[in-house]
């Protein structure tokens, strides 16, 4: 499999985020739409660039592999050392989804989340200052304001409990773990 062919399947997969963002738009769950919107745009960009760090392929044969968990948390690990001090204002920084639950697989990418003091771009802009190039797998990342945050946890919507029950949190310099 070459990083050509993992284009056509984040292109293929980029139209299904679209797909669901369009839906959880008309359905007025908002933080979804968004959600699905910005993970588009990364996928559809990747897909477009061609530019991956992954898969590896070993020296020795043409089979790709793909990083194994403990690969991509020591990367998270040592990118979430790099990253945070780049972001002023950053309360917490962590991973949530396949790699936090455990059920990662080959083609697995790793979802983000930063939560913020404030912010002057949009919601859908934030993710932009963020470098994600260097991880092992494909990555997207949610930012949110403190404000947004505690407005979604008091909403108790799927996305936030889904968020509070899986998140590994890298970093928190200021809110701690459960805040």
């Amino acid at each position: 499999m070459s990083v050509a062919d993992r284009s056509a399947d984040w292109l293929a997969q980029a139209v299904r985020d679209l797909e669901q963002a369009r839906s959880s738009q008309a359905e007025q769950r908002h933080e979804w739409a968004c959600f699905a919107a910005q993970q588009t745009a990364e996928k559809a960009a990747k897909a477009l660039s061609r530019r991956s760090s992954m898969p590896v392929r070993s020296s020795t044969s043409s089979v790709l592999r793909w990083p194994d968990r403990g690969s991509v948390v020591t990367a998270l690990e040592a990118w979430a050392a790099r990253e945070a001090p780049r972001h002023a204002g950053l309360l917490r920084l962590g991973y949530f989804g396949s790699y936090a639950r455990g059920d990662w697989g080959v083609g697995s990418d790793v979802d983000l989340i930063a939560i913020i003091e404030g912010a002057a771009d949009p919601f859908e802009r934030r993710a932009l200052d963020w470098d994600l190039l260097d991880l092992p797998v494909p990555a997207e990342i949610v930012v949110y304001t403190r404000e947004e945050w505690e407005r979604l946890r008091s909403e108790g919507g799927r996305f936030a409990l889904t968020i509070e029950r899986e998140t590994v949190w890298l970093a928190w310099p200021i809110l701690p773990p459960g805040a």
